[in-house]
């Protein structure tokens, strides 16, 4: 039919698995299979295996838990026939291979060009310039999606760490000031030292890939190279030698870069949880403002820098800044689409200020506590009325003319009271009317 067919030799013996054509339409189909739900799925998967990649790099520089990961290494290529390198290595490439053609393209899209770069046509750039990546709504969704477990790892284990120790304050007796501030430190820690972990990780296992990947003759320009072979070592000895200081290197550099910055992002989104703000667009640009430009730029920009550094052991070529403004840009493109994203979503209206002082401010998590009872102070009883001696006998059924008699007589001797009121002009020093003060005839008030 004049169709050229594609015959696959098996011996003596030649298969036809059929033209070009058809070859073409089974390619087409399953190119169309592949959509955006697809994608997220295999991009994830390429975020699950940096971060197994990272984790497994990291297990293998702390001390304690270095001879755990070996005696895994060890067993994994026993039964598996593989090592732990080949086996990330197949299915990053497996899971690369099942993109779309427009996902695939927009990983690969730079955000900033510089002299030197490879272009899309397959020119090469002669100047600096912006990268199509900015104009590409795929390239922002690759970044976000492939970052996922990383960032379920990272902020996720600083934030619970923080609504703990938010908690803790809260039911020791804080105000949601002081909490806020304890769970804002907290997260700040936190993510420092789980991101500097995985960041410096991960630039060890892409400097010792790069190393492994450089031909023969670039390596035998290493001043490095040609001093450990000069000691007696093999060039694939050297070259492998030199890949794991490099690694080293880098693992410290990055980390250590990284970790500086880490966190930030996580701090603002702790705020937010704890504090609230005044409306959702200040929360997602709180978000966008911490985890873009305080974070993930300067965190990019020092795991390229780092591993740039290290790789010059092995390749003289290698520019120290190459790389260095387009990992910073794209950190910090994707890191203000994430934290915009993370900070709308956990926006939270302010704790009001009489909720604050009516009331102990409790926790989400916190369980609803039994109102305290005040103490009731006890009143004084009134102070007891001292009744007189007239009010004594009244009381006592006497007449009022004969009680006051009575008492004139007690006090004065005197039992003839028309006596003394006979003598209008009398007083009490007067002769007759003895030396009694009028409070002795009468009685002193409250006696």
């Amino acid at each position: 039919e004049g169709k050229s067919e594609i015959v696959l030799q098996v011996g003596m013996k030649p298969i036809k698995l059929g033209s070009n054509d058809d070859w073409d339409k089974r390619i087409a189909e399953q190119e169309a299979k592949k959509n955006i739900a697809t994608d997220t799925g295999n991009l994830l998967m390429l975020g699950v295996g940096r971060l197994g990649e990272s984790a497994r790099e990291l297990t293998h520089r702390i001390p304690i838990t270095k001879p755990v990961a070996m005696l895994m290494d060890k067993i994994e290529e026993y039964f598996i026939g593989k090592t732990s390198e080949q086996i990330f290595a197949e299915a990053n490439d497996h899971y690369t291979k099942k993109l779309s053609v427009p996902t695939a393209k927009a990983r690969q899209k730079l955000w900033v060009v510089e002299p030197g770069d490879k272009l899309g046509d397959g020119t090469t750039s002669k100047g600096w310039n912006i990268g199509p990546a900015w104009k590409d709504p795929r390239a922002y969704y690759a970044g976000i999606v492939e970052s996922v477990p990383e960032l379920a790892v990272s902020m996720g284990g600083s934030l619970s760490l923080a609504r703990g120790a938010f908690n803790t304050a809260i039911k020791s007796g804080a105000t949601r000031e002081a909490a806020s501030k304890a769970a804002a430190k907290t997260a700040t820690l936190a993510g420092s030292f789980i991101e500097g972990g995985l960041g410096g990780a991960h630039s060890a296992v892409e400097v010792r890939k790069k190393i492994n990947e450089l031909p023969d003759n670039v390596l035998q320009q290493s001043d490095v190279i040609k001093e450990l072979m000069n000691d007696g070592m093999t060039l694939a000895q050297a070259k492998k030698e030199v890949a794991e200081r490099s690694a080293t290197k880098a693992f410290v550099l990055a980390g250590v870069g990284t970790g500086v910055f880490g966190g930030l992002g996580d701090r603002a989104i702790a705020k937010i949880i704890t504090e609230g703000s005044s409306s959702r667009i200040k929360s997602a640009l709180s978000g966008a403002v911490a985890e873009g430009v305080f974070e993930e730029m300067p965190q990019s920009a020092a795991q390229q820098l780092a591993q740039n550094y290290a790789v010059q052991d092995a390749d003289p070529n290698q520019r120290l800044m190459q790389g260095v403004a387009n990992q910073a840009a794209g950190g910090l493109a994707v890191g203000a689409a994430m934290g915009g994203g993370i900070g709308a979503g956990t926006h939270r209206a302010p704790q009001t200020q009489q909720a604050e002082q009516g009331e102990q401010v409790q926790s989400p998590d916190a369980q609803p506590t039994a109102p305290v009872e005040q103490p009731q102070t006890e009143q004084a009883a009134p102070p007891e009325r001292k009744i007189g001696a007239i009010e004594r006998a009244v009381n006592d059924g006497q007449e009022l003319d004969a009680a006051i008699a009575a008492e004139i007589e007690a006090v004065t001797g005197q039992d003839n009271i028309e006596q003394l009121i006979n003598q209008p002009n009398a007083t009490p020093t007067d002769e007759g009317t003895s030396t009694a003060t009028a409070e002795q005839w009468l009685g002193a008030p409250g006696t």
